[in-house]
């Protein structure tokens, strides 16, 4: 890719580090415990040994003097990334909420891979990855794409979409997307440098800042998703999520009662993110939960069992008497 762009003011020189990709996380003091998970389970599975970026406030970078002795890990101030400091709440959203995004939109500047992984701090990964788990053949990211179709039915996630989709469709009109459909991501998710680099010159040349982003719609992954596909469609490389979020307490109840653990999860996913707004920030008995069930959910996914195969024979019975001879009057 030589360069990419799709009218005046925004085609620029993809930039072309040494590396296809690294993972980049943005996290503060209070989630330590968390980005230690994450790094653990890093070690442990990272087959390719893709270097791995933790930003944090530059004035919390000696809390994390420990966990930057981790091979393959590097701790960064946002300030080496150019970011704006943010300083009082956008659209009611909390200074480090939007903080944490405008650093996301920055992670290109770092100059240290043609594209980033960028996780949550609570999330983790539950199985062996490499790099073609992010990118195709030709090297372009994989793209996590979804329409929230599952997770818009649940009634425990209705008060997070009466906020969240508003935005979403924002920030669709906003960059001229039809109406139909409309895709983007929640988070962990692959973001191209060249991209990136792309939508900074589409900004810049509008006389946006990244503040002025979160002004209009503060999601950070749908201005990056949707800005894609809009200018970018070749490089669109749709696949589901990488990771499984988990976003609500009765979502993770339900999980468990279904016999789900992180063992089975390992099947679909690369690793799992335990949302930390209601799990918390140690999440050890929630994790614990995850990792080996319940008793009481192995009875329940027993008796559930049993009684779909129950209610599938009256179903056909029901309609073999349906469907009975009758004898002729």
């Amino acid at each position: 890719m030589g360069s990419i762009g799709s009218g005046p003011g925004h085609e620029v020189a993809a930039s072309r580090p040494e590396r296809d990709l690294a993972i980049f996380v943005k996290t503060y003091a209070p989630d330590r415990a968390l980005v230690a998970r994450l790094l653990a389970s890093a070690e442990r599975f990272n087959r390719d040994a893709v270097p791995i970026v933790v930003a944090v406030p530059d004035e919390e970078r000696s809390s994390f003097a420990r966990i930057g002795e981790r091979p393959g890990v590097r701790i960064v101030a946002e300030s080496q990334l150019g970011a704006p400091v943010v300083t009082a709440k956008v659209r009611e959203f909390d200074v480090g909420y939007i903080q944490q995004q405008v650093v996301k939109l920055c992670v290109h500047r770092l100059g240290l891979a043609r594209n980033y992984f960028v996780l949550d701090s609570d999330s983790f990964f539950i199985r062996p990855f490499s790099v073609s788990d992010f990118l195709d053949g030709e090297g372009r990211p994989f793209t996590v794409l979804v329409q929230d179709k599952d997770l818009a039915t649940l009634p425990g996630y209705a008060g997070f979409a009466t906020i969240r989709d508003p935005l979403v469709t924002v920030i669709a009109d906003y960059l001229g997307l039809p109406a139909q459909p409309r895709s983007t991501s929640h988070n962990n998710t692959v973001l191209s440098s060249a991209v990136l680099s792309s939508f900074e010159s589409w900004r810049e040349a509008r006389g946006l800042s990244l503040v002025d982003l979160m002004e209009i719609a503060p999601l950070e992954y749908s201005w990056y998703n949707f800005y894609l596909q809009r200018h970018h469609p070749e490089l669109v490389v749709p696949v589901e999520p990488l990771v499984r979020m988990i976003h609500t307490r009765a979502e993770f109840r339900s999980l468990v009662r279904q016999g789900v653990t992180v063992e089975t999860l390992a099947r679909s996913y690369i690793g799992v993110c335990i949302n930390s707004g209601w799990a918390g920030r140690g999440q050890a008995r929630v994790l614990a939960t995850l990792e080996r069930g319940s008793s009481l959910a192995r009875v329940r996914a027993r008796v559930d069992a049993r009684r779909y195969g129950i209610r599938q024979q009256v179903e056909f019975f029901r309609g073999a008497h349906g469907t009975r001879l009758r004898r002729p009057r």
